[in-house]
């Protein structure tokens, strides 16, 4: 009786039925996007959901801008940049240890945390504080 199942997603508001791997692959990316969103938002991290957007271009007629950055966009990028890379050499090695760790290497806090020997929620409590030093820093330099 299984493999009689049909399997079915929503494309432009259609059902369309699909094969069980095509229906898995999709609801797997569904649920990754709803598990990025989440955490995205838990950290406070604002990110731009651009999913329909091809609708809205043509639906209304409008047009994004071209995604090449002007100059006067790369030089403050670089300005941000390098003053970022300053503020960071302010900080004491452990907490630029943690920031290259996390945000340079691509760790978690979980795995830093264990490759160091402390907890999780302490590391989350150390990040949240450098940041809040680095947001100083960048404020008053």
């Amino acid at each position: 009786m299984k493999g009689n199942r049909k399997y079915y997603i929503s494309l432009h508001g259609e059902a369309q039925e699909v094969s069980r791997e095509v229906y898995q692959a999709y609801y797997q990316g569904k649920r990754k996007e709803k598990y990025i969103y989440e955490r995205d938002q838990a950290h406070e991290n604002h990110i731009l959901d651009i999913s329909g957007m091809e609708e809205l271009e043509f639906e209304s007629g409008y047009c994004l801008a071209s995604a090449q950055p002007s100059i006067d966009d790369l030089l403050l990028a670089k300005e941000l940049h390098n003053h970022l890379h300053q503020c960071l050499q302010m900080l004491p090695e452990a907490d630029r240890a943690l920031i290259q760790a996390i945000y340079f290497s691509g760790e978690t806090e979980s795995s830093y945390a264990k490759k160091i020997g402390l907890t999780q929620p302490g590391i989350s409590k150390r990040h949240k504080k450098i940041l809040a030093k680095l947001r100083k820093f960048m404020n008053n330099l």
